[in-house]
């Protein structure tokens, strides 16, 4: 009996210690953690080694897996040897509330499922009110207009909030919202420092000019923030101390590299606004707060004789709506005088938070008779969005006395003249339409005729020059467009010519990673921040309008395809590298 017993008690403990080496048990480092951070899933399996790796397929309905790092750990039990594995699992969850982390399987073995909850963070009420158990990192944005005219200027302040050393870059707004929205940074960005409940907290803030491009109900563009925060820094010594100091303002920190990096996302709250349409009977729209337009004479006073040529530099200034809403001007020649404008030169300048936005153009007036001889009025009509009337900038007509082309060049008579024409101001602020004056035409045919040939030839001679520097450049230092990213070029080419607009922008992004050596592109706004191309940008912005387009517009992919190939045999960037932002740090 006393042997059956002790065998019993035997088999016990077999059937113990096999129980013991078959459990697969779950543990989180936390219960319950803000919106945009990361929870670490714990799993251990005690008992034979096994190569295989826990399936985490489960987890990706309701969590981001991070990261994974594998641990091991001996055991010893009554004289045998166990081991023990870990499995360290980050995980952010995609959800608010209570979210359940559901049972992992491994070997045939399960663990047990758990139960976070996750507080909402992407709103900064909690910091600003200073609750007692305000989240450490949060973001905000707000906008000083909720019901603008469509393609008014809406101003937009994102501020994130930091009270546990956060890092990071930049933020940045998802493709898909930019197909409705014009979007434009305002500047650099300002720090605040603030005590809430006797914690430190800094406010970081970036401000951004939207213009909507549809009227009716709009979804505001989302801010994203993708940063991070160290744990587990090492204690320096002398020597890291030293290192520290010396390479500080570059962004290397012995002490850091040695620590552990936890991602925080952070997003701001969705919110709709009231985009109104543009007002009846505009021909142009451009809702602004003022336009003003100049010119100015080249050379000055403007002397006019037959067959020469005089320019004229005119300039559109609006306040409150982009580049691309001021019109294109139209300049019509009669048989008394010819008009050649152009091309025009457009920019987007900041002046007291506000875009303000300028185009220039230069026009050559050639008189084809002497006499009296008019030109024409120059208007433009604006909406002003401050009063909500329709306004005119103009410029006045002008009756001008041309001179025969044989006479001694005197000064042009402007006494007939119905209105004193507006010159540019000689104010410092008004210094951006200042440009240099044209070259005077030739006055006869032949010397023109000949200045055509000479200019070619020299440009061939020159072309031939370049081209053998080129040539001999791109043998010496293969590494100016990476291979890989020809790869990407002819992908980009295919789906241009198939129309797969999604597929295109794909493969684009694909494309200007490899080309720019940055994994962080996400959007054309990245893209176009690498080159100064403005037709490369403009291509850009037609395919992001197309692509969500309530109604199907006609594209023509061999232009997109003409400036793509352009912009790949290019090998500027013109991007400084993306380094993470200095006041993040300090």
């Amino acid at each position: 009996m006393k042997k059956i017993l002790a065998l019993l008690m035997i088999i016990a403990c077999l059937d113990s210690t096999s129980a013991m080496a078959r459990t697969l048990t779950a543990s989180v480092n936390r219960p319950e953690i803000p919106q945009g951070e990361v929870v670490v899933l714990t799993l251990e399996y005690l008992g034979a080694h096994t190569d295989k790796t826990p399936d985490l397929s489960v987890l990706k309905k309701d969590f981001n897996i991070f990261s994974m790092e594998q641990e091991f750990q001996n055991i010893y039990d009554n004289g045998k040897t166990y081991q023990l594995q870990k499995w360290n699992i980050g995980l952010m969850p995609k959800g608010v509330g209570k979210i359940l982390i559901p049972a992992v399987s491994l070997d045939g073995n399960r663990s047990q499922a758990l139960e976070i909850n996750v507080i909402p963070a992407g709103d900064a009420s909690a910091i600003k009110a200073g609750e007692e158990n305000m989240p450490k990192y949060a973001i905000s944005a707000e906008i000083d207009n909720t019901s603008p005219y469509v393609q008014q200027e809406v101003n937009m302040t994102v501020s994130i909030f930091d009270a546990g050393g956060l890092q990071g870059s930049a933020p940045y707004f998802d493709s898909e919202a930019q197909n409705d929205w014009n979007i434009l940074g305002l500047g650099e960005p300002t720090l605040e420092s603030k005590v809430i409940n006797g914690q430190s907290v800094r406010v970081i803030k970036f401000k951004y000019a939207l213009f909507p491009q549809k009227s009716g109900t709009l979804k505001l563009p989302q801010a994203r923030f993708d940063g991070y925060y160290l744990t587990g820094r090492r204690r320096s010594n002398p020597l890291q101390q030293l290192i520290d100091s010396q390479f500080g303002d570059i962004g290397l920190s012995i002490s850091d590299m040695s620590a552990t990096r936890n991602p925080v996302v952070l997003t701001t709250q969705e919110q709709n606004i009231i985009v109104r349409p543009a007002a009846a009977n505009t021909q142009w729209w451009i809702p602004a707060e003022k336009l003003e337009i100049y010119s100015q004479w080249q050379p000055s006073p403007p002397v006019f004789k037959v067959g020469e040529a005089i320019s004229r530099d005119i300039s559109i200034k609006a306040v409150g709506v982009a580049d691309k809403q001021l019109p294109t001007l139209s300049f019509d020649s009669s048989e008394s005088i010819k008009q050649y404008p152009e091309k025009p030169v457009s920019e987007n300048r900041i002046e007291n938070g506000k875009v303000a936005s300028v185009k220039n153009i230069k026009n050559v007036y050639i008189p084809s008779k002497a006499g009296k001889v008019l030109i024409p009025e120059v208007k433009i009509d604006w909406f002003n969005v401050k009063t909500g009337k329709t306004e005119t900038a103009r410029l006045p007509a002008m009756e001008i006395n041309v001179m025969p082309g044989s006479t001694v060049s005197t000064a042009a008579d402007t006494s007939t003249i119905p209105g004193s024409e507006k010159l540019l101001p000689e104010s410092k602020n008004d210094a951006i339409f200042a440009s240099q004056p044209l070259q005077e035409a030739n006055a006869t045919e032949n010397k023109q005729t000949m200045n055509v040939y000479l200019w070619s030839l020299l440009s061939f001679f020159c072309g031939i020059f370049i081209s053998y520097l080129l040539f001999s450049s791109s043998r010496k230092d293969k590494k100016s467009v990476p291979a890989s990213s020809n790869n990407y070029f002819t992908e980009v080419v295919k789906y241009a010519k198939q129309k797969d607009l999604r597929a295109l922008r794909d493969s684009l992004i694909f494309w200007a990673r490899q080309k720019y050596h940055d994994d962080s592109i996400t959007n054309f706004n990245d893209i176009s921040s690498y080159n100064n191309d403005a037709s490369f940008h403009q291509a850009l912005a037609n395919l992001s309008s197309l692509m969500y387009a309530p109604q199907k517009t006609e594209w023509n992919a061999d232009d997109f395809i003409t400036v793509f190939r352009l912009v790949n045999k290019s090998t500027d960037k013109n991007k400084p590298e993306d380094k993470p932002l200095p006041e993040l740090y300090k």
